[in-house]
Formats: C-alpha cells, structure tokens, sequence
C-alpha cells in the first residue's frame, strides 16, 4: 500500500469523524435510545430490552400503561416502536 492511499484513507475517516461531531448519527438515523422512556413501578428503568420483554408478558396494556396487582408498566409511543421494532409482543 502506497502512502498516498493511505493519506486518502485517514484524510476520509477524519472528514467523516469531523461530520459526526456535527450531525451525530443517532440524530441522522433517529433511532437513539436516550428518547425512551419506561418505568416498571415507577422506577425509571434504563434497560429497555428488559422494558419490552416485561410488556411482552401483559396480554392487554391502554394508552402506555399495563396494570397487573401491585406491577406496573407506563411507556410512551416512542418506546412502543422501539419494542415493536426489535421484535417483542407487545400488545396495546
């Protein structure tokens, strides 16, 4: 490998580094999990494949909510997709 093929290379990777810093790709492709919210008992709960796993377990949640006895679950919609779109069951 020549050094200007290499100079090429890092001079490429240092452009795409310097757009991240400007344009993150979690806002590029809008899939950051930090906009998430689930709360289990009202407990923020920061793992949200444990979040959807949980919801995946209630045959029937309303507006973000499932109730059973002394367990709850609230979630917004975001959340929901977010579950839906890894696969988990979730039914609302």
């Amino acid at each position: 490998m020549e050094i200007r093929s290499l100079n090429y290379i890092l001079a490429a990777i240092g452009l795409f580094l310097a757009i991240n810093l400007i344009f993150p790709l979690g806002e590029i492709t809008g899939s950051t999990v930090d906009d998430l919210s689930c709360e289990i008992n009202g407990n923020y709960v920061p793992d949200f494949h444990l979040c959807c796993s949980e919801m995946a377990k209630f045959s029937n949640c309303e507006n973000g909510e499932c109730v059973s006895e002394n367990y709850n679950i609230r979630t917004d919609k975001e959340t929901l997709r977010y579950c839906e779109e890894r696969g988990y069951n979730v039914r609302f």
